[in-house]
């Protein structure tokens, strides 16, 4: 957040423009912790709501004092900034949305069984292995035993993080990464080699060859200017002992009810892509509904072919709100590489009122 909010600081012209929070996979849960941070900002100071951070609150006030006016913000004031929210096959609850996953995954419209008839290689549910088979790993592991891709069950194993490795040289070429930023990488304060001293280190890696280092300056051994895949740097530390003591482990269920307080105040758009067996969308409605002390239903919109094109939350108190829900038949766990086109029109016109 005080990325955020310091790129807005120093921005002017954009200090109160309206701000979209995007998450993808595990950024939906980052998504989730930065919008309640923002609209429930004062349980911050005190940590009442599990985390304390007094100064990141008093930036949070500074802010929204600036762009509102002076006041005590409550979250629908903060929403008229902060008030939707993208996100693209997201982790919202991974306890519940796993487990709910893991059921259909063995069920009868389980897309496991064609992969079974076009490979040969049989799948056998839980229910016929044991207690100690767990549905939602069982089923990762028949998919790469059956060599397909769990984040796109069209593609041989491996092919989505095989992507990814392609696009890395790109990145590193100065007149590619220009063009994506928009500026030259030269004059970004921070990132040149001299200016880098409270950058992150990757811990354990070896000297690599630099192709922006003939712009911007050699590089230590544990440094990078570009890097695909941080997920073990970033994402380890909040799966270990002391993050589940402190209730802030990745996949604890907290995090779901966070996302569905903050669905009262913002509008909110989560795609659907039927290829992806990591994050199995069809398993959203179900496992957002277990948190039946706060919700007292959820509906699934259908659409064409049966396809859900959107979620209506009912909350105990008798609020409702809907999650618009695009379905992407075309994609994996990376809509943004299969179908950027639709992905990006289906956002445009969201975002302007229409539907997608």
């Amino acid at each position: 957040m005080r990325v955020v909010l310091r790129f807005l600081a120093a921005h002017p012209p954009l200090r109160g423009a309206p701000v979209v929070m995007v998450g993808e996979s595990y950024g939906g849960i980052r998504a989730s912790v930065a919008l309640h941070m923002l609209l429930q900002h004062p349980r911050y100071a005190d940590g009442s709501a599990g985390y304390e951070d007094p100064a990141l609150v008093d930036e949070v006030r500074a802010h929204l004092d600036a762009v509102l006016g002076p006041g005590s913000h409550a979250p629908g004031e903060v929403a008229t900034q902060f008030g939707a929210q993208v996100l693209l096959q997201p982790r919202i609850s991974s306890v519940d949305q796993n487990e709910v996953a893991g059921a259909l995954l063995e069920g009868p419209d389980s897309p496991l069984w064609a992969v079974a008839e076009e490979t040969g290689v049989p799948f056998v549910p839980c229910v016929e292995i044991g207690p100690s088979c767990e549905p939602y790993a069982h089923a990762l592991d028949f998919v790469s035993a059956a060599g397909r891709d769990y984040y796109d069950l069209r593609h041989p194993l491996g092919w989505t993080l095989a992507r990814y490795a392609e696009l890395e040289p790109a990145f590193q070429d100065r007149a590619v990464l220009e063009v994506a930023l928009g500026v030259s990488p030269g004059v970004i304060e921070g990132l040149a080699a001299d200016e880098r001293g409270g950058s992150f280190r990757l811990p354990d890696e070896a000297p690599e060859t630099e192709p922006l280092a003939a712009q911007l300056g050699a590089l230590g051994a544990a440094d990078r200017y570009h890097r695909v895949e941080l997920f073990d740097l970033l994402g380890a530390p909040f799966v270990s002992a002391e993050a589940q003591a402190l209730g802030v482990d990745r996949r604890d269920a907290r995090w779901g009810a966070l996302f569905l307080e903050n669905l009262r105040e913002v509008r909110t758009f989560v795609s659907d892509a039927p290829n992806d067996v990591v994050i199995f969308s069809a398993a959203l409605p179900q496992a957002l509904a277990r948190y039946d002390d706060i919700v007292a239903e959820v509906v699934p919109k259908m659409g064409r072919m049966g396809a859900t094109q959107g979620v209506t939350v009912r909350y105990q108190d008798g609020a409702e709100r809907e999650v618009v829900r695009p379905r992407y038949a075309s994609s994996g766990h990376s809509v943004s590489l299969h179908e950027p086109e639709k992905l990006a029109d289906d956002i445009a016109a969201w975002l302007a009122g229409g539907a997608p």
